[in-house]
Protein backbone atom coordinates (compact mmCIF):
# COMPACT_ATOMS: atom_id res chain seq x y z
CA UNK A 1 0.00 0.00 0.00
CA UNK A 2 2.95 2.55 0.89
CA UNK A 3 4.39 1.87 -2.40
CA UNK A 4 1.27 2.36 -3.92
CA UNK A 5 1.06 5.69 -2.51
CA UNK A 6 4.52 6.70 -3.39
CA UNK A 7 3.89 6.08 -6.63
CA UNK A 8 0.92 7.86 -7.15
CA UNK A 9 2.47 11.45 -5.82
CA UNK A 10 4.96 10.89 -8.24
CA UNK A 11 3.10 10.54 -10.84
CA UNK A 12 0.67 13.23 -9.76
CA UNK A 13 3.93 15.41 -9.22
CA UNK A 14 5.00 14.65 -12.58
CA UNK A 15 2.15 15.60 -14.30
CA UNK A 16 1.72 18.67 -12.32
CA UNK A 17 5.31 19.94 -12.78
CA UNK A 18 5.31 18.57 -16.91
CA UNK A 19 4.19 22.23 -18.28
CA UNK A 20 7.01 24.17 -15.75
CA UNK A 21 9.77 21.27 -16.87
CA UNK A 22 9.32 21.32 -20.30
CA UNK A 23 7.68 24.24 -21.29
CA UNK A 24 5.00 23.64 -23.57
CA UNK A 25 4.06 26.32 -25.74
CA UNK A 26 0.40 25.72 -25.08
CA UNK A 27 -2.34 26.37 -27.70
CA UNK A 28 -2.69 29.98 -28.96
CA UNK A 29 -5.91 30.05 -28.22
CA UNK A 30 -5.48 29.50 -24.40
CA UNK A 31 -1.71 31.95 -25.03
CA UNK A 32 -4.28 34.88 -26.47
CA UNK A 33 -6.04 37.53 -23.95
CA UNK A 34 -9.56 37.18 -23.58
CA UNK A 35 -11.49 40.32 -24.82
CA UNK A 36 -15.03 40.84 -24.95
CA UNK A 37 -16.21 43.87 -27.71
CA UNK A 38 -17.15 46.86 -26.08
CA UNK A 39 -20.31 48.28 -26.52
CA UNK A 40 -21.68 51.49 -25.53
CA UNK A 41 -23.43 51.68 -22.15
CA UNK A 42 -25.44 54.19 -20.13
CA UNK A 43 -24.45 55.28 -16.71
CA UNK A 44 -27.75 55.15 -14.41
CA UNK A 45 -28.92 57.87 -12.29
CA UNK A 46 -29.24 56.70 -8.60
CA UNK A 47 -33.02 56.02 -8.83
CA UNK A 48 -32.79 53.89 -12.15
CA UNK A 49 -31.64 50.88 -11.98
CA UNK A 50 -29.98 50.22 -15.18
CA UNK A 51 -31.08 46.96 -16.82
CA UNK A 52 -27.73 44.82 -17.53
CA UNK A 53 -29.59 41.83 -19.73
CA UNK A 54 -30.05 43.59 -23.12
CA UNK A 55 -26.15 44.65 -22.78
CA UNK A 56 -25.27 40.98 -21.84
CA UNK A 57 -27.31 40.21 -24.84
CA UNK A 58 -25.14 42.63 -27.27
CA UNK A 59 -22.20 41.46 -25.84
CA UNK A 60 -22.82 37.66 -25.87
CA UNK A 61 -23.92 38.17 -29.56
CA UNK A 62 -21.39 40.24 -30.78
CA UNK A 63 -18.69 37.52 -29.96
CA UNK A 64 -17.30 35.97 -32.82
CA UNK A 65 -16.37 32.48 -33.45
CA UNK A 66 -12.54 32.22 -32.80
CA UNK A 67 -12.56 32.67 -29.25
CA UNK A 68 -16.25 32.25 -28.27
CA UNK A 69 -15.96 30.10 -25.33
CA UNK A 70 -13.29 33.38 -23.65
CA UNK A 71 -15.65 36.17 -24.81
CA UNK A 72 -19.04 34.45 -23.71
CA UNK A 73 -17.52 34.25 -20.25
CA UNK A 74 -16.25 37.60 -20.06
CA UNK A 75 -20.06 39.04 -21.34
CA UNK A 76 -21.54 37.03 -18.65
CA UNK A 77 -18.82 38.16 -16.21
CA UNK A 78 -19.39 41.73 -17.37
CA UNK A 79 -23.15 41.16 -16.76
CA UNK A 80 -22.70 39.93 -12.59
CA UNK A 81 -20.77 43.12 -11.90
CA UNK A 82 -23.25 45.30 -14.00
CA UNK A 83 -25.96 43.80 -11.56
CA UNK A 84 -23.83 44.14 -8.32
CA UNK A 85 -22.42 47.98 -9.04
CA UNK A 86 -25.07 48.98 -11.50
CA UNK A 87 -23.00 50.12 -14.45
CA UNK A 88 -21.29 47.82 -17.64
CA UNK A 89 -17.95 47.65 -16.68
CA UNK A 90 -15.74 49.44 -19.72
Amino acid sequence: MRKTLICAGLVLALFLAWPMIFGGSGSAVSAAPRAVPKIEAVKPSKPKKLDCYPLYERAYGACTSGDIGGCRMMAGHNWDVCEAEGAWPT
